[in-house]
């Protein structure tokens, strides 16, 4: 019987937008349980025997790259053993894998891979022009996509209050340009998101094309635009700064916002292509009702704040960093999302994915002993040789220097990141990243980690309830003192500024015994504050980007002897200490 379309009984939208979310999380919950379980299974029995599999992947890695020119100039065709490796190889940093990458990048093949890499991620350092890390299509695979999946399924595992909310990841673009040959270059994380099955997609509410807008500005309320008005469980970046910055926006253009969220409108003063501006247009409906409630919640905000709880009340996890010098910018982040679940996503470099955190309350990750030959140099206080260690010869406790030979043409290559081991999963240690090892500072032999400078100022700022926006020390070897350039938030009174001087230089002695020596027997003279203009941070992470330095990657180093890093900050006052006010 045929039915009259016209008199049947239709369904309401909104229950059919419902029903449609439903079979969604369904898809997503099950393709998440079958791959990333199964790869998750895989690397538990693996980790029984982590050195077999270590040197089964060495071998793999010296055939198949042994007709490269990196392969012939270093002998990997004759290379049996460790050993063998460890002799023709010596330990490489960018200065002698340029000339190889160069060749690439110029549209030569068989340099570092077979053939040609498929893209680069690009990388900045503190100075110098971008640093293009190979990547092909077997590492995109094998080394980012397979533990991504393993991550998130194991995030979801612990967290089941995620599973029917949606996600959302700030990235940076999958093609931020093109190198000499027209090969790509960008983020890894945004090809993951740009590659996202069609069902898996419909998880992440802000669509790739918004992560590649040019404009930051827009970028950023584009992106909150997209968000404000879904139900969003779990929140996303690299940098805890990220989303700091992302929540600030939304109260600093609340207004625009809501207005936008009452019509179903996109602010027509965005700088957006027309393509884009009609891909996010069409996802847009009006919700006054939405609306009226940020603004009856905003009114009963003592400051008038809009807040993440008030538009995403069902958050529940963020995915950030929060080794090394993250935690300053963690504390930040609390004072906006309050008692957000904080996971770290694992170390993560533009050169390795090498650990995969797989615990609930850890920052700690199993080693990606299967996609990734892993060689560790001790840190060394007497200024001798250490010996090269195998994973197997790690000891809990104790920090490293890292070095990796992976399935993309990096071979011994020293990273410069400092990790420390922080136990055993079956017989693959956990790390934790630490810091960047050029955060290590000395003026006459005391060895100042960036940790204990971060560490210090915490104190500090805890002991005298200061605060501040951002701070950098620098090593000053011909005045032989300390220089601390800080921006507070707000700016204290002046008998504040004096103690905290003075405060802080008792807690460097503190956290390092060194520098206690080095200041009781006046070859280190008391440290200096510098007050810096207001916004002087902003400042530096703006000209950061506008060098080509994305905003994902962007790091700011806290501990420097670099005086050139220094140079453009604008002083307002130095403050020397008065050790009365200390106590």
């Amino acid at each position: 019987m045929k039915v009259n379309s016209s008199n049947s009984p239709t369904i309401p939208s909104r229950v059919m937008e419902t029903l449609t979310q439903k079979i969604i999380h369904l898809i997503f919950v099950v393709s998440l349980y079958l791959s990333g379980g199964v790869l998750y299974r895989r690397l538990k029995k693996k980790s029984k025997h982590p050195m077999v599999h270590q040197k089964k992947l060495l071998r793999q890695i010296l055939r198949k790259n042994r007709n490269t020119q990196f392969g012939m100039d270093h002998n990997f065709r004759h290379i049996q053993s460790i050993q063998d490796f460890r002799q023709q190889v010596p330990v490489q940093t960018w200065d002698t894998i340029a000339p190889y990458v160069k060749h690439h990048t110029s549209g030569g093949s068989n340099a570092l891979v077979p053939g040609k890499p498929v893209s680069y991620a690009a990388t900045s350092g503190t100075t110098g022009s971008p640093k293009y890390i190979p990547i092909t299509s077997e590492i995109m695979k094998k080394s980012h996509i397979n533990t991504g999946r393993i991550f998130t399924y194991k995030t979801h595992k612990d967290y089941p209050e995620l599973k029917n909310g949606k996600i959302l990841a700030v990235v940076s673009p999958a093609e931020e340009g093109v190198v000499e040959d027209g090969t790509p270059y960008g983020s890894t994380s945004g090809h993951l998101v740009k590659g996202l099955p069609s069902v898996i997609r419909h998880k992440y509410p802000v669509p790739y094309e918004i992560f590649a807008i040019k404009d930051y500005s827009s970028k950023y309320y584009a992106i909150l635009r997209c968000s404000l008005d879904q139900d969003i469980t779990m929140i996303n970046s690299a940098n805890a700064s990220t989303l700091v910055l992302l929540a600030k926006k939304a109260d600093e253009w609340k207004d625009r916002l809501i207005r936008d969220i009452r019509s179903g409108t996109l602010c027509e003063t965005l700088t957006l292509d027309e393509k884009t501006r009609t891909l996010v247009e069409k996802r847009l409906t009006p919700r006054p009702n939405l609306a009226e409630r940020l603004e009856r919640l905003i009114r009963e905000e003592p400051d008038n704040r809009l807040l993440p709880k008030h538009y995403w009340p069902s958050l529940f996890l963020a995915g950030c960093w929060t080794g090394g010098n993250s935690s300053i910018y963690l504390q930040e982040m609390k004072a906006w999302y309050g008692e957000i679940t904080i996971r770290d996503i694992g170390y993560l470099a533009s050169e390795v994915r090498g650990s995969i955190p797989l615990w609930r309350d850890s920052n700690a990750g199993i080693l990606t002993f299967d996609q990734n030959f892993f060689e560790f140099v001790p840190l060394t206080d007497d200024g001798s040789q250490p010996d090269v260690l195998t994973l197997d010869q790690l000891k809990q406790g104790e920090q490293y220097d890292i070095l990796v030979t992976t399935l993309a043409g990096l071979y011994r290559y020293r990273i410069n990141d400092i990790i420390e081991v922080t136990g055993f999963y079956e017989k693959v240690p956990t790390i934790r990243f630490v810091q960047k090892g050029s955060g290590v500072t000395s003026i006459t032999g005391e060895k100042l980690y960036e940790q204990q400078l971060i560490d210090a100022v915490e104190k500090t700022k805890a002991t005298l309830g200061v605060k501040t926006t951002f701070y950098m020390g620098l090593a000053h070897v011909e005045k032989s003192r300390y220089v601390l350039y800080i921006e507070f938030s707000p700016s204290p009174p002046e008998n504040a500024k004096t103690k905290f001087t003075a405060l802080l230089d008792e807690n460097l002695k503190e956290v390092n015994m060194e520098y206690r020596v080095k200041r009781d027997s006046m070859r280190l003279h008391p440290v200096e504050l510098r007050e810096l203009a207001s916004g002087a941070y902003e400042k530096m992470r703006l000209e950061k980007i506008s060098q080509g330095c994305r905003e994902a990657q962007f790091k700011p180093t806290l501990l420097t002897q670099d005086i050139t890093m220094i140079e453009s900050f604008e002083v307002i006052r130095v403050i020397q200490p008065d050790y009365q006010k200390a106590s």
